[in-house]
């Protein structure tokens, strides 16, 4: 825990991008400084907006879009405490934008220019234990496969996935990784079958049209909405689509985690869709990474609901070199 003040603290946040853009401020006039998330963001009035991101993440850059376009900036400065690969993702994501953007690491006492760092290769599908595919097959479940891992869905929400544990591949029932390793215990002596009927059943009296608030309603809405048009493509003016990864896999079930398919449009043109639910300001950066991973050609549409599509975000969209739309998808509650 940090023992100063928070206004403090932001103070020295400023000063410290201050220092590191050094003679880049020389001549000009800073119109906007101030704290910007756990860092300090500013503008010149030379039009460019600089920021400093302390222990950055992988969805970074969306904040700083939102924030740049709103103060008019002419190009954007991003420097980042975080490892290569992250601010390599990052200078990988600022190239699909029309506004000028260079992303700088911290390296010591000064930042230094990062190069954009190459897409990730797809993983390769890791084998499911003999009677995997009858068993999904015959459950009600969707089955998905991201980043390599088989997973069965009820509702955008995962109740089972295969393991690969030194070569031990097993199906493993459970809603996240704690409640798979509870179920292992506890119904040790039940057929997985039965298991899973069991996460079913309890994830389908949550998540129903209607339903009210719950834990497990609320977990990955993002998934969810996949879902809806994963089995009804004309909701979002396709004919047809498939579950894809996306370019960054989540962490937890709580974290969000924007979803994505591929397919095609009524008309027959190839599309990227990328499903989010909530205030994402980072949506438009993680779907146009995700886009230039499967089809850099395809129409890329960033489907929410309505009360999350919000100005600032659209704004962002717009300013990508290769259009994107949103579109609107509800919740079924």
């Amino acid at each position: 825990m940090n023992a100063l003040p928070e206004e403090r603290l932001g103070q020295l946040r400023v000063a410290k991008l201050r220092a590191l853009l050094g003679p880049r401020l020389d001549g000009t006039t800073v119109s906007d400084a101030a704290p910007f998330g756990n860092g300090a963001a500013l503008r010149t009035d030379a039009g460019l907006a600089a920021f400093l991101v302390e222990e950055a993440g992988p969805r970074s850059l969306g904040g700083a879009l939102v924030w740049a376009l709103r103060k008019q900036a002419q190009r954007i400065v991003l420097i980042v405490d975080a490892d290569a690969a992250t601010a390599g993702r990052l200078a990988r994501e600022a190239t699909y934008f029309s506004l000028p953007i260079e992303v700088e690491r911290i390296v010591g006492t000064a930042s230094v220019p990062v190069a954009a760092a190459a897409l990730p290769e797809h993983a390769a599908v890791v084998a499911s234990p003999e009677g995997t595919e009858a068993l999904l097959a015959a459950a009600p479940v969707d089955v998905v496969v991201e980043w390599g891992i088989t997973r069965a869905e009820v509702d955008g929400l995962e109740v089972a996935r295969v393991t690969d544990e030194l070569g031990a591949l097993r199906l493993e029932v459970g809603i996240g990784k704690f409640d798979r390793e509870i179920a292992a215990m506890m119904h040790a002596n039940l057929p997985t079958a039965q298991t899973l009927q069991n996460a079913i059943d309890l994830v389908r009296r949550a998540r129903h049209v209607g339903a009210p608030i719950h834990p497990l309603r609320d977990l990955v809405p993002e998934r969810w909405l996949r879902t809806i048009a994963l089995a009804t493509p004309e909701l979002i003016g396709a004919a047809e689509l498939r579950a894809v990864d996306s370019t960054l896999a989540p962490a937890s079930l709580r974290e969000a985690q924007p979803a994505a398919a591929i397919g095609t449009s009524l008309s027959g043109a190839p599309i990227v869709a990328v499903f989010t639910a909530g205030v994402d300001l980072d949506v438009v950066p993680h779907a146009a990474d995700t886009r230039a991973w499967h089809d850099p050609a395809a129409e890329l549409l960033i489907c929410a609901p309505r009360r999350n599509i919000l100005a600032p975000v659209v704004a962002v969209a717009d300013n990508l070199l290769a259009p994107a739309r949103f579109v609107e998808l509800e919740l079924p509650y």
